[in-house]
């Protein structure tokens, strides 16, 4: 009969010991999104929102992270804190959608601030001139600190938007 080649055998007593068996490569399952990018919303203060994101912002999270942050712009919260501390990867999408998100803040007359803090995130925020927009600090606690007041979005004035229009209140231009 012949042996089954995927059959364990013993090890006689005379056998070699020194040449180790051959092991098996480790596969892994790819990690599932919820793994990669984990979020949390708090409400440190009546008036402010904080999403702290852990792991990768990629082109395969950022779907989540978007679906989780923009409903927070409709809030009427004042301050919106996004804390990147804990993110080890931000792609060109994760910017994007963080440079629309603060667009979509701003027009909403709310401020958001990011929590940058690594190397890579630091240097992918600078490279994208989003530093130059969106007002970063080091610290949750430093961008916490100040809760702005109410703002109105500029163009809009006790009047509305046919203010901004340059209608007078006769109808006159």
């Amino acid at each position: 009969m012949t042996p089954n080649p995927f059959e364990q055998h013993p090890v006689s007593a005379g056998a070699d010991r020194r040449t180790p068996p051959a092991s098996e490569p480790a596969w892994q399952e790819p990690a599932e999104e919820s793994e990669r990018l984990r979020l949390r919303i708090a409400r440190p203060g009546p008036n402010t929102i904080l999403l702290t994101a852990v792991g990768e912002v990629d082109s395969t999270t950022v779907t989540r992270f978007r679906d989780v942050l923009l409903p927070r712009l409709s809030a009427t919260a004042r301050l919106l804190v996004i804390d990147l501390g804990a993110v080890d990867f931000l792609n060109v999408s994760g910017l994007e959608l963080l440079r629309y998100a603060h667009s979509q803040a701003f027009n909403r007359g709310m401020l958001l601030r990011l929590v940058v803090n690594t190397h890579a995130v630091r240097r992918a925020v600078w490279q994208a001139g989003l530093g130059a927009v969106v007002e970063s600090h080091p610290t949750v606690t430093s961008a916490l600190q100040t809760v702005p007041a109410a703002r109105v979005p500029e163009g809009v004035g006790s009047t509305g938007a046919a203010a901004s229009a340059g209608i007078l209140s006769n109808g006159e231009r």
